[in-house]
This record gives structure tokens, C-alpha cells and sequence, in this order.
């Protein structure tokens, strides 16, 4: 018989993406009954790390050579794997229920490969699905959909939406930057009062899913603040340091891509996969 720990890394497969290229496709709906809002967890989700420990309950206790220990993974295994493959009818073609029913018979029989063959029929099912559909699902079900989000503009005093409030703040940093730059300091203070009182709103606006300011420190941090109370302060100065504060106006913008890497990505994906 060969060594059991011939099967050792083989779990590495149901990870792996396949080809390179990247297409995404808005996820089925019948999917969405398996994540909030409509089930209160991510029951989908949590079956995929339910089959995934079941892989690993298989080769650690083949390793160990506890077949009896092996055996009770693999029927918890094939138990979700079924599951799985009835929740999402759209899917049903990724699934090898008959590899599967096959692994059972291999790991009862001390097969060892059998076990090997039937793992890595059921990685590549596992593989192709992900390959196809993880990226997307991800994106659609755990990033926030910025467009139900808020914000009451500080400077005209109504609400807007995410995506106006982040122009409207964009359009006061590079309007203080381009006044600086020709010397019209009434244009600077006028546009800097803009964009200071726009940047203070931009962390009440995490608030609304952070809630946690540990959170919203790790991107805007005590430094953003007290470079938009720095410029503010310059701002009242009868002579405008200007390069100063076009520094000190970099210097915030180190926030803004920080939150672009983490949100902005995403947020346009999400929103193409919805087709707006």
C-alpha cells in the first residue's frame, strides 16, 4: 500500500484559479438566498469552509493512518458536497457527485489511490467553480454597495450621494491646489474652507459601516487629521503659505488612494456587475 502521506498538499487544488484570464458574471439569484440581507449569515460561504475542513479532516487522519477518523470526514464531505450542489441550481454542472460517492468507497477500502484520484477529480470541480465565479461572488456579497450611502455636503447643504460627494471633494482639493499655483490666495481660501469642511465629512461618512474608529484610523489617521487642521490654520494667515500648503494637500490625498486601494476597486466592480 502505498504511504499515506503521498496525498499530503493535494487540498492545494481547490484553490487554485484557473487560466489567465479573468471574465466576471453577475452571480444567480438564487444564490442571494444564501447571503445577507436575505439570510441572516453567509450560509454559502460557510458551507464553502465546511467542504474545505472536510478535505483537510480526510488527508490529515489518512496521514496519521486513522482511516476510521478519514472515513467520517469523507461523509461529511460528500454530505455538504450534495447540499452544495442543489442550492444553486445555475451550478449544478460544476459538481462531480459521482467522484465524490467514489471517494467514500476509496477511503472505506483504505485505498489509498483511489483516494488520491478522486480528491483531485473533486479539486479541479472545486477549482473550476472558483475559477469562474469567486472573484465576482466575493465582490458582489462582501463589499458594501456604496450607492445606498449618504452624505450631507457641508458646503451646499443637502444630500448627496457617495460617488457626488467624493467629486464634489475632489473638485475643492484641486481647486485650492490650482489657485495656490497662481497665486490667487482669495480663490485658495475660499476653495481651501470647501475641501477642509469636505475632508472633516468624509470620516462621519465611514461611521455610516465602520463602527469601530480603529477602522477608521487605519485609513484616516491621526496624521490626516491634523494635516486638514494644519491647513486650516494656514488658510487664515493674511499671507498664504502656499507651498505649504499645496505639501500639506498632498499629504491628505495619501488618505484618498489608501481608500481607493480598499474600496474604490471594488465599489466600480460591484457596480458593473449590477449594470449601472
Amino acid at each position: 500500500m502505498r504511504k499515506a502521506g503521498y496525498i499530503l498538499g493535494l487540498l492545494g487544488l481547490a484553490g487554485t484559479v484557473l487560466g489567465g484570464e479573468v471574465v466576471l458574471r453577475k452571480p444567480p439569484e438564487s444564490l442571494s438566498r444564501f447571503y445577507p440581507p436575505i439570510s441572516e449569515r453567509p450560509v454559502f460561504l460557510e458551507k464553502m469552509h465546511a467542504m474545505s475542513t472536510a478535505l483537510s479532516g480526510i488527508r490529515l487522519n489518512i496521514n496519521e493512518e486513522r482511516w476510521d477518523n478519514a472515513l467520517r470526514w469523507a461523509e461529511d464531505f460528500l454530505r455538504t458536497y450534495e447540499e452544495v450542489s442543489r442550492m444553486v441550481p445555475e451550478w449544478k454542472d460544476y459538481f462531480k457527485l459521482g467522484e465524490a460517492r467514489k471517494l467514500i468507497d476509496a477511503v472505506r477500502d483504505k485505498d489509498i489511490d483511489g483516494v488520491v484520484e478522486r480528491m483531485k477529480a473533486v479539486g479541479r470541480s472545486c477549482s473550476e467553480c472558483h475559477a469562474d465565479n469567486e472573484i465576482s461572488v466575493k465582490i458582489y456579497y462582501r463589499f458594501p454597495d456604496f450607492g445606498k450611502v449618504s452624505v450631507e455636503d457641508p458646503i451646499e447643504w443637502r444630500e448627496m450621494d457617495y460617488g457626488e460627494f467624493m467629486r464634489a471633494l475632489s473638485s475643492s482639493m484641486k481647486a485650492l491646489y490650482v489657485f495656490l499655483s497662481q497665486g490667487d490666495d482669495e480663490g485658495a481660501r475660499e476653495a481651501g474652507d470647501a475641501f477642509v469642511q469636505r475632508a472633516r465629512a468624509v470620516g462621519e461618512s465611514c461611521k455610516k459601516c465602520h463602527t469601530r474608529r480603529e477602522e477608521i484610523r487605519a485609513i484616516l489617521s491621526e496624521d490626516y487629521e491634523r494635516t486638514i487642521e494644519r491647513i486650516e490654520e494656514l488658510l487664515g494667515k493674511d499671507k498664504l503659505p502656499r507651498d505649504e500648503i499645496k505639501s500639506l494637500v498632498n499629504r491628505a490625498g495619501v488618505s484618498c488612494w489608501v481608500c481607493h486601494n480598499v474600496h474604490l476597486i471594488p465599489a466600480r466592480l460591484r457596480s458593473a456587475l449590477e449594470g449601472k
